[in-house]
């Protein structure tokens, strides 16, 4: 975290990187700020939710075989449509919801055999694909933010977390 910071800090004194499209020279210039505290504040849950997503994930497929694994991992799809409709109140089509039932379907039928079934293991993948799903919806609802671009929210992301 110290070893990223102190990156982002190198790179926006060479002026590389901004962390705003119009951020003033006065921002850019004081060695004490290195991100606006409003931008800080508007992309620190999305740190948060990538490490928790990069945690449990790592736990997750440590107590369960790979096809099952990729079979509740295909689940994401329907946990992210979820969470952006209870956070961006984002609806999608039917046609979308139907392709996403199928992918689930399919999913199911291809770790239907799986006859070691671990109630801890699942619970913790369902727990990386909500991870997932949060991180993924607050990708898209803090794009919307008018002072913030979506590649700059990933970049600090990216940042943040190493």
């Amino acid at each position: 975290m110290l070893s990223s910071c102190a990156f982002l800090y190198a790179m926006k004194r060479w002026k590389i990187i901004s962390f705003s499209e119009g951020e003033p020279q006065s921002v850019t210039s004081n060695p004490i700020t290195l991100i606006p505290l409003r931008t800080l504040a508007h992309t620190l849950p999305l740190a948060v939710s990538y490490l928790l997503y990069m945690l449990i994930t790592m736990e997750s497929v440590r107590g369960i075989n790979v096809p099952m694994y990729t079979t509740l991992r295909r689940t994401t799809v329907a946990f992210t449509m979820i969470v952006e409709y209870l956070l961006t109140g984002r609806k999608h089509s039917s046609y979308v919801v139907g392709s996403v039932g199928i992918i689930i379907l399919g999913a199911f039928v291809a770790g239907a055999r799986d006859l070691s079934f671990d109630a801890y293991s699942y619970s913790i993948v369902f727990m990386a694909n909500i991870c997932s799903a949060v991180y993924l919806a607050s990708i898209a609802h803090i794009g919307t933010k008018p002072f913030l671009s979506l590649r700059l929210s990933r970049n600090v992301n990216f940042f943040l977390v190493i």
